[in-house]
């Protein structure tokens, strides 16, 4: 649907109360169109606007006065909205208005008077409103109606009083002596009536509510003045203006003695805390939400566990651990980066199914590993070359398989070796030589090194044939573990 909307912010304070004249207007055409949107503050924050009903009163230019009920559109923002009715936007001219909130603790709150127009289209030039008198909550249109009715009756009451006067005009002595025999008859007959008592009118210990005293003893004065002492039982005055003061008791519904069930969401502020009670006394966080936007859980003076039935899910890129800490939880040994330990860590698995033919003296990139078997990270290896970009600096453990044809020499001499990428500069390094035997055809020779490199360096095996050209074939295999952090002094 299509509005035409006005906004309005309105802040609850005590110190302006004056109508607000917001330049707000509407038009007579806008039927079912004319749409209020209501945000509400108190103190420089949201109100919240739940367990409230809202209620905006106007008084249209010919008199017509009107109380609906607005819609809630955001409790947690303080956002509400009234769209005005076909029967409202006909009374054209300058509106008066206030919004109202009524809790359901029978508490209520003025937000703000405001005033806006409501201009009369050409359309409409020729129409001239009928005065109304609505009212959206019926027991508050029921009241009216019986204050209405009130009026009525005294007015009719006044007029009969009047009417019997007029039947009934005699001569002041003759109304001045009947009103004295009245008086002196009546004295009479109180007193004589005030000294019976044989119950004249028969009146039955049911009728004045005696059937339903209970014949049951009564405290004593010490027990009653230590009844009306006991600050246990009964709430003070500044508990009960404490727990007047806060919305957000409604949040809450008991459940047994010493427990409260939650009604919806529950917000930390900036910079406070949740606290947990020692057994010394003391208090330790449970949860704070730091100023820097920091989510902090526990403290350095009780262990804190993190347990879950199956298992404990932590989603984040990194975790930092600190070996040791103050009493003010403050660091005293650096923090280290923490990564993912699962499947022996950061590594990855080559192999082939193909072959590939190498060129003596020259330094070979392994096309033919075209098969990753595991890695880890996802997507830190390429099928195709064997490359592996290093995901956390540390020492990695490497082992070539090579597998060659057919060798023409009785000693055939293989270097190993690895090109690295580190900020753009390519850097060739040869690591192991080994010796492979054409007595042994189609045999498996393996190399196996271990070498230090930085995080982001990326990495690429190749192997160069010394005295001869050579071809490798499937279960030639090249692999990559990650061992630890490289060892510090």
């Amino acid at each position: 649907m299509i509005y035409n909307d006005a906004e309005l912010s309105l802040d609850v304070n005590s110190r302006t109360k004056q109508m607000i004249s917001t330049g707000i207007q509407f038009s007579t055409q806008d039927v079912n169109t004319a749409r209020i949107i209501f945000t509400v503050t108190k103190d420089g924050e949201r109100l919240p606007l739940s367990s409230v009903v809202g209620k905006l009163v106007m008084i249209m230019a010919d008199g017509s006065r009107f109380v609906r009920n607005v819609d809630i559109v955001d409790k947690v923002e303080g956002v509400a909205q009234y769209v005005l009715s076909e029967d409202e936007i006909k009374h054209y001219g300058n509106v008066q208005a206030e919004l109202n909130l009524y809790y359901t603790n029978e508490q209520s709150l003025s937000v703000h008077k405001f005033s806006f127009v409501i201009d009369q289209a050409l359309i409409d030039s020729n129409i001239t409103p009928v005065a109304e008198y609505y009212i959206d909550d019926f027991e508050s249109l029921k009241s009216a109606i019986q204050e209405i009715v009130g009026e009525m009756n005294q007015t009719l009451a006044e007029l009969e009083e009047k009417f019997s006067n007029l039947e009934n005009i005699e001569t002041k002595t003759g109304a001045q002596a009947k009103a004295d025999k009245a008086l002196a008859d009546a004295k009479v007959y109180t007193d004589d009536h005030a000294n019976r008592t044989d119950n004249p009118h028969e009146v039955t210990k049911e009728q004045v509510g005696l059937s339903n005293v209970v014949n049951s003893e009564q405290a004593t004065k010490t027990e009653f003045t230590e009844h009306v002492e006991d600050n246990v039982r009964h709430v003070t005055s500044e508990e009960r203006d404490k727990w007047n003061g806060t919305s957000d008791v409604a949040r809450f519904e008991a459940l047994g003695q010493l427990s409260l069930i939650l009604k919806g969401s529950l917000y930390l502020k900036n910079d406070y805390n949740f606290f947990g009670y020692l057994s010394n006394g003391d208090h330790s966080n449970l949860a704070t939400m730091e100023q820097n936007d920091i989510a902090k859980f526990g403290d350095a003076k009780a262990v804190t566990w993190l347990a879950g039935k199956d298992y404990v899910s932590v989603r984040s890129p990194k975790m930092y651990l600190v070996e040791k800490s103050d009493e003010g939880g403050n660091a005293v040994t650096p923090a280290r980066t923490v990564y993912h330990s699962g499947n022996l860590t950061n590594h990855a698995i080559f192999t082939a199914a193909e072959t590939q033919a190498l060129t003596k003296n020259t330094k070979n990139k392994l096309t033919l590993l075209n098969n990753i078997s595991s890695s880890f990270p996802a997507g830190s290896a390429t099928a195709g070359t064997g490359a592996y970009k290093i995901p956390r600096s540390g020492a990695y453990f490497f082992q070539f398989t090579v597998r060659p044809t057919a060798l023409t020499n009785a000693n055939s001499v293989i270097r190993l070796g690895i090109s690295r990428v580190r900020n753009g500069t390519t850097t060739e390094m040869d690591m192991q030589d080994i010796v492979a035997s054409n007595a042994f055809q189609t045999g498996f020779y393996t190399g196996t090194f271990i070498y230090q490199f930085n995080q982001d360096d990326e990495i690429t095996p190749w192997i160069n044939p010394l005295n001869e050209d050579i071809t490798i074939q499937a279960g030639t295999r090249y692999n990559i573990y990650y061992l630890g952090d490289t060892p510090t002094s």
